[in-house]
């Protein structure tokens, strides 16, 4: 049940899923996640966790 609250939370949350599909397609670095979708590196870091 855990698995899946933290999945719709994810989903739910428009700049991890912009992350997500990213990384779904590719490995990427903070500076090239920053780089593509225009947000700091603080909130790249920030909704990682």
């Amino acid at each position: 049940m855990y698995k899946l609250i933290n999945y719709f939370k994810l989903l739910s949350d428009e700049t991890r899923l912009r992350i997500m599909v990213l990384l779904f397609h590719n490995e990427f670095c903070v500076c090239q996640i920053t780089g593509i979708t225009g947000i700091s590196p603080a909130k790249c870091i920030e909704t990682s966790g």
